[in-house]
């Protein structure tokens, strides 16, 4: 069985402007990224909307119309210590 996955208008207001803040600090092709695994994270939900939790507020208020899926980048390109401390050094020498 699948379900019908919408997204509010205010949802869609907030991806947008997420987009737009990754493109502008940091590049184009990463808010692509982003949003196209944000996409695929909520688009898993039609076939398995268990994966999603109702919020919290709205639980207590008795509305279980809306989930929230949480998307977490792993972390890449992750440096030694010893490679932080040697990237801090040459930062602090340029100055």
């Amino acid at each position: 069985m699948t379900f019908q996955v919408l997204l509010t208008d205010d949802a869609c207001a907030d991806l947008a402007a997420l987009y737009d803040y990754i493109a502008c600090h940091d590049a184009p092709a990463q808010a692509n990224y982003v949003l196209d695994q944000i996409e695929a994270a909520f688009s898993g939900l039609s076939a398995n909307p268990q994966r999603s939790v109702y919020p919290k507020e709205l639980r207590a208020a008795g509305l279980r119309e809306y989930r929230e899926i949480y998307f977490k980048e792993p972390l890449k390109n992750v440096m030694s210590e010893a490679e932080t401390r040697q990237k801090l050094a040459s930062m602090f020498m340029s100055c």
